[in-house]
């Protein structure tokens, strides 16, 4: 399990000790330092913001271009529990 996911998770959940705040989930600015990839698909789309649906969960999540109901997307960043992700491909 992706070290990232499960502090994320705990933090939406309000799970996380007092002594480590949520801002914790925003500092970890990119996936690639875990070495890990992670892949979703945007449920609702609004130009560059919506939700996507990854690891299980739903998600909030803003891209650099317009992202459609449907496409695949992967995680590239992780700002106080809103993914940054950027369209895989074609769809």
């Amino acid at each position: 399990m992706n070290p990232l996911v499960i502090a994320a998770t705990m933090a939406r959940r309000g799970m996380l000790a007092p002594n480590l705040p949520h801002r914790l989930v925003g500092q970890l600015t990119s996936l690639a330092t875990w070495g890990m990839s992670l892949v979703g698909e945007v449920r609702q789309a609004s130009e560059r913001e919506g939700k996507v649906f990854v690891n299980g969960e739903l998600w909030n999540a803003e891209a650099e271009e317009k992202i459609e109901p449907g496409d695949k997307v992967e995680v590239v960043e992780v700002h106080n529990l809103k993914l940054k992700v950027e369209k895989i491909g074609g769809r």
